[in-house]
């Protein structure tokens, strides 16, 4: 039975803030998946036992680097084959839709090279955070 005011809370949901929590911030103690607390408690804790609030945020923070670690896959190929994974490798940024991408890569190609990398991102079918409505976490 769930508290009210609460969600359910599921493995799924558990395993990916577990994924995307960072290494020194997370532990497993005796089979149950444990992460640092935020303020005010600051202590380790069960992940399905975070305060609701709290456990939202690294829901939402979780689904975000699981969505921009899909689009990442999706796109390095891409980009290595036009010959600007340098460019795409050296920044984190540019990368929450396709009119970001479009303009950071448009710094390094013109014409029809972007043109023809420009279609084949559309063809991609790669959902970004923005698309994802998890832009701005």
């Amino acid at each position: 039975m769930s508290k009210p005011g609460v969600q359910t809370r599921t493995p799924e949901q558990i395993q990916l803030i577990w994924k995307h929590t960072h290494r020194d911030m997370k532990s497993n103690s005796n089979g149950k998946k444990t992460i640092l607390y935020p303020a005010p408690y600051c202590c380790l804790g069960p992940i399905e036992e975070l305060p609701e609030e709290a456990y939202q945020r690294r829901l939402r923070y979780a689904q975000y680097k699981e969505c921009c670690e899909l689009r990442d896959q999706m796109l390095r190929p891409i980009m290595q084959k036009h010959g600007v994974l340098e460019h795409f490798e050296s920044s984190m940024q540019w990368r929450d839709s396709y009119d970001d991408i479009a303009e950071f890569v448009g710094f390094a190609l013109k014409g029809e090279p972007l043109n023809a990398l420009l279609e084949e991102l559309k063809r991609a079918s790669i959902v970004y955070p923005s698309q994802a409505g998890l832009k701005g976490i």
